[in-house]
């Protein structure tokens, strides 16, 4: 996959090349999760808004020693899981496309990824939530120099 976002200037995070946690969804659950929420929530939030029950919810996750405790909770709940190796961008885009299955995506990702990703799902209704995580000092520096002010504020990219 080739990807390539464009905006006018300041419209975009200038992500800095860190992880961001993130949980993405398509149009019809747009406003119903919540990055902030446990994973319980935020599958029982899309079960109610799409109106199926939690068993029939499919999450997508990348397959990461990272995502474990994600991966054990969605288990937990019932719900279904899809776990793939690469595609941080086409995993957030898959519960804004009809026909993937996929209702909803979490975990941990590129931050440059989840602004690309944000611009497609504007493209396709939907919504993907965000929050920079730094794995060292130098990461929160760059980001600092980068013009970003608050490294703890959470994004809600539905642009």
């Amino acid at each position: 996959m080739s990807v390539f976002a464009a905006a006018p200037a300041g419209c975009l995070l200038n992500a800095p090349d860190t992880y961001v946690d993130k949980v993405a969804v398509g149009s019809k659950c747009v406003g119903a999760v919540d990055l902030d929420a446990s994973v319980e929530k935020n599958l029982h939030a899309v079960a109610k808004r799409l109106d199926k029950p939690i068993d029939e919810v499919t999450a997508i996750v990348l397959d990461r020693d990272r995502h474990r405790e994600i991966i054990e909770k969605i288990r937990k709940c019932g719900s279904r899981i899809r776990l793939i190796r690469d595609g941080d961008i086409a995993g957030a885009l898959a519960p804004a496309l009809e026909d993937s299955g996929i209702d909803i995506l979490f975990g941990t990702g590129g931050a440059p990824e989840g602004v690309i990703a944000a611009v497609a799902l504007k493209c396709l209704g939907g919504e993907i939530q965000g929050r920079l995580k730094f794995r060292n000092e130098e990461e929160e520096q760059r980001a600092r120099t980068m013009g970003i002010a608050d490294l703890d504020k959470s994004c809600q990219w539905t642009i």
